[in-house]
């Protein structure tokens, strides 16, 4: 403990130097700065470690939290798909209905064109000019009147 605040001296061969040796100066503190450098990385190392477990816990919870949120998205979407698909069946259960109503107004619309033409035969006939004429355009109206007639069956 003698060499407390003194500095140490010691010689070190060169190949620059004649005498063999160098003078160098501090070689000891050089070894306590190397020392407390390693202190230093070692630390840096520390904190890197951490500030990664850190970032790792923090990243972990976000994404547990957005697969919470998923999830909860999800179930909703199944719920309105499911509302969806009983809808689309309650309108495919309909389409028959739907066709039906069509055929129907589609015979009644011909029906009523047919009731209108067999009634200007009934007018062309008592205006025919000849009883040739108006006879044809009774049997018109009798044709006009069985079609009629397969209509409402």
């Amino acid at each position: 403990m003698e060499n407390q605040g003194k500095k140490i001296v010691f010689m070190r061969p060169s190949p620059h130097n004649a005498a063999g040796g160098e003078l160098c100066e501090g070689q000891g503190g050089a070894a306590r700065a190397s020392s407390g450098m390693g202190r230093v990385a070692t630390f840096a190392a520390f904190l890197a470690i951490l500030l990664a477990v850190f970032f790792f816990f923090a990243l972990q919870q976000q994404v547990s939290s957005v697969i919470a949120e998923l999830k909860t998205h999800s179930s909703g979407m199944k719920t309105q798909v499911s509302e969806m698909n009983k809808r689309v069946q309650g309108l495919e259960e309909k389409i028959p209905v739907i066709d039906a109503v069509s055929a129907m107004a589609h015979r009644t619309v011909l029906r009523s064109m047919l009731k209108d033409v067999e009634q200007r035969m009934v007018f062309l006939a008592k205006e025919a000019e000849t009883e040739e004429q108006s006879a044809k355009l009774h049997q018109a109206r009798e044709l006009v009147s069985q079609v009629q007639a397969d209509l409402k069956e």
